[in-house]
């Protein structure tokens, strides 16, 4: 028997048995062995070497050449990827980025090739951390420059065949391709539907860290803020939770502002917002005090009524736990408590000056106040007494400071005359004579608008507060 004659043996052999065999025409059977093979094959997820890919990439860095086609793969694979001691990102170089999209354009007419570009850029556009603080800004123009070159040339990707299951995707998904890129599920989302998101993420193999994850979060807050009132309320806890990192989904700094911003506004907007604690103290956490950060908030929030809100929220959480924390809760501090708080909207600034008990107590009520107050403590030094401490409230030219174991008296300052520095991180607070101004607790009037006592006066340096029926 020849060599010929011993293939055709062979051949005749291995066809019989596979056409008896009992599975041969099960489309079950076919059809699990189809979805293996595309969970393989047709995928965006390419499982090209890291290794490989950091190699072209300091290759291309260093000579701005991309001489076979695997490089010009390998490039478009690791066009997110740090390479190098200095953590050099393709994505972030004006020069090489250009220069990679030209190439890729080249290959335009081998529809295939053009695709398997495409889909390493594809996967970078989604892992680059757009959102991240340090990003420079090359990296977020040319990320704009990407998703624009995939947005139009999407068409072309479409020609190759034969057409895979991401290219699909992404075709009926090119909102993600665009400004908004997850607005279009923020309703569903808000309503606790996920399904749409699940065939996403599943088809174009978006991984956890992706920037995607973020804008979801935001698109669903943006959609509860066009709930009603008391439904928006009800979710409200939910979202500060979100956005304070107590979910699966970690947030960028500039993803917190802007839906923290998003809140406030529907919160403004509201019938009624009475004080929310939770809220209060997640705007000051990711935008700062709003009388100290106008310009963050101006930025971000751009809603005067939402700043107001949480200005005089907290200046009146400040002043209410001086008196009631630092000062007791004896019945004359509950009436300065109460005369100051008719004053909210005048007090300019405030800042609580802490003696030593105070600034060191590690009980959870004195830690909580620290918290709350910030930047506005100030040490109060030479004090006298331990346990000392001091309110200081500005309105208009005057500087007022009510001590907390006085229930007689407060000194009051021109704000250009002050026997001490507020810029420091530390005051002393000593019988130095102020303003020459003696204002009495008057029903309806400003301590500013009180009448002046003489400049001989011996307590020229205080206002006396009256603590029985006001006149």
């Amino acid at each position: 028997m020849n060599a010929l004659e011993l293939l055709r043996l062979k051949l005749h052999q291995t066809f019989t048995g596979t056409i008896q065999d009992i599975t041969w025409g099960r489309t079950d059977l076919m059809s699990t062995v189809l979805e293996e093979v595309c969970s393989v094959f047709d995928t965006s997820f390419d499982n090209t070497s890291r290794r490989s890919i950091g190699r072209s990439l300091v290759a291309f860095r260093a000579s701005s050449k991309l001489p076979t086609f695997l490089d010009l793969k390998y490039v478009c694979f690791g066009i997110s990827q740090k390479s190098g001691e200095d953590g050099w990102i393709l994505l972030e170089d004006k020069g090489l980025f250009e220069t990679l999209l030209r190439e890729v354009d080249s290959q335009s007419k081998s529809p295939r090739r053009f695709r398997k570009c495409c889909q390493g850029l594809m996967a970078g556009y989604f892992n680059y951390g757009i959102f991240n603080n340090d990003i420079p800004e090359q990296g977020r123009n040319n990320w704009l420059s990407l998703r624009s070159f995939l947005h139009s040339n999407l068409p072309v990707v479409r020609h190759a065949v034969p057409q895979l299951n991401w290219v699909t995707v992404i075709s009926e998904h090119m909102n993600l391709l665009e400004d908004d890129p997850c607005e279009r599920y923020g309703a569903s989302l808000a309503h606790g539907d996920y399904s749409e998101l699940k065939s996403v993420f599943r088809g174009l193999s978006i991984p956890r860290n992706s920037w995607v994850w973020e804008m979801i979060v935001l698109a669903r807050m943006k959609a509860m803020c066009r709930f009603d009132d008391n439904e928006f309320k009800k979710q409200l806890a939910y979202c500060l939770a979100m956005i304070n990192g107590n979910s699966d989904i970690l947030l960028s700094g500039i993803l917190k502002r802007k839906c923290i911003a998003q809140i406030l506004r529907r919160y403004a907007g509201c019938a009624s917002h009475p004080e929310n604690t939770a809220l209060r103290d997640s705007a000051v956490t990711h935008l700062g005090n709003p009388w100290i950060d106008r310009a963050a908030w101006d930025a971000h929030v751009k809603d005067d009524e939402a700043r107001t809100m949480v200005d005089l929220w907290l200046k009146r959480r400040l002043i209410t736990d001086f008196f009631q924390v630092l000062a007791g809760d004896r019945s004359a501090h509950m009436v300065r408590l109460r005369y100051w708080l008719r004053f909210m909207p005048k007090i300019e600034d405030i800042w609580i000056a802490l003696g030593p008990y105070a600034l060191n107590h590690p009980g959870s009520v004195f830690r909580e106040f620290r918290k709350t107050a910030k930047d506005r403590i100030l040490a109060l030094e030479n004090a006298g007494i331990d346990n000392e401490n001091a309110l200081i409230i500005r309105i208009g030219d005057f500087v007022f400071v009510e001590l907390a174991s006085s229930e007689e008296a407060c000194m009051v300052f021109k704000n250009n005359e002050l026997p001490f520095d507020l810029d420091k991180k530390w005051i002393y607070i000593g019988s130095q004579s102020g303003s020459g101004l003696r204002v009495r607790h008057i029903a309806g009037k400003s301590p500013c608008e009180q009448t002046p006592i003489p400049k001989d006066s011996p307590s020229d340096h205080t206002f006396q507060r009256r603590t029985g029926p006001r006149g």
